[in-house]
């Protein structure tokens, strides 16, 4: 559990065995304890009083209000400073942190190299995060010399160990065959171990497995069950499949209404893809009141954020109402 609501999501937690078992510094406790402590200065003064007796943990924590602007200005200089003091002192949390900030130039020069070998550390330290993290470097090759079958050991040990992270990323490596001979039983079942421990990526993939019967019995109403899933865990593409069940009544019934809604939900949160569906919404009055102006500004949106289909749309916008205004 984080150690405050509201200073810290769960998403940015490096929930990890090491942490979790780590009760045993009084001043940290006391702001961990979210019923406790529910003010995110006071969580802040005692971290750092924590933090000026030497704790790891304590620099660890307060990187991560630094890094995520809770309680504290954002400040990525601040939070890699504080994330290698944690690092120094053998905090794997840190470990994996400093290496975020090297591996995507966080506060820091890139140092994917750097990257690697604090992942490396953590995971040899027992930490599953460290496992995750270094199998998504193999993923990728990035540090290293791209590796599924490397990755997929890696993901394999810490989905062995419950990390929901790792169960859909071995789920992946089934479904597609990377790394490991494909095979689409095991691709559900580490699916399934991922989605029973709130991993919403799984949610979408078991429930498009669903909606089109790609290895399972075809089940409209399971698939929109399962998108629901992933769209109430905040899942921006859980929404927007979602909705697609609500414009078509596909395993729910039809409403429209709630479609759009869904869509701009997932518009909001920077989803391109929603931002050019709305936007049609708005230009066709599809759930919505017609609205070219407002369907230009969501293709805009989308084009600006370096969507192709939104240039695409945006510009085909302005072309017709150039010919129109020329009377073409």
């Amino acid at each position: 559990m984080c150690f405050l609501d509201g200073i810290v999501d769960q998403e940015d937690c490096d929930e990890t065995a090491e942490i979790r078992r780590e009760r045993n510094q009084s001043k940290v406790n006391e702001a961990e304890h979210p019923r406790e402590k529910r003010n995110e200065k006071e969580a802040i003064r005692l971290l750092r009083l924590a933090a000026a007796g030497g704790s790891s943990r304590s620099f660890f924590w307060l990187g991560v209000c630094y890094r995520n602007g809770k309680g504290v200005e954002k400040d990525f200089v601040k939070a890699v400073e504080l994330f290698r003091r944690a690092a120094d002192g053998q905090h794997s949390g840190g470990q994996i942190e400093l290496g975020v900030c090297f591996r995507d130039g966080l506060g820091v020069e890139e140092n994917r190299d750097a990257a690697v070998q604090l992942f490396r550390k953590a995971a040899e330290s027992g930490n599953i995060s460290g496992l995750v993290y270094l199998g998504f470097c193999y993923r990728d090759g990035v540090g290293v010399e791209q590796s599924y079958e490397e990755a997929s050991n890696l993901f394999r040990t810490a989905a062995e160990e419950g990390d929901e992270d790792a169960q859909y990323e071995l789920g992946q490596c089934y479904f597609f065959g990377r790394g490991v001979v494909q095979d689409s039983e095991e691709a559900v079942r580490w699916y399934r171990a991922a989605m029973d421990n709130g991993e919403p990526y799984s949610m979408l993939a078991l429930g498009s497995m669903y909606y089109d019967g790609d290895y399972v019995e075809e089940n409209k109403e399971k698939a929109a069950e399962l998108f629901r899933m992933a769209a109430d865990s905040g899942y921006s593409d859980g929404r927007l499949r979602l909705a697609g069940c609500y414009f078509e009544g596909i395993g729910v019934e039809k409403n429209v209404g709630l479609a759009v809604r869904l869509i701009q939900q997932a518009a909001e949160s920077g989803n391109n893809e929603a931002r050019i569906r709305l936007g049609f919404c708005f230009q066709d009055g599809e759930g919505v009141e017609k609205n070219p102006e407002e369907a230009a500004r969501m293709f805009r949106m989308a084009a600006d954020s370096g969507d192709i289909d939104g240039h695409f749309f945006s510009r085909a916008m302005l072309l017709a109402r150039d010919r129109n205004c020329s009377g073409l």
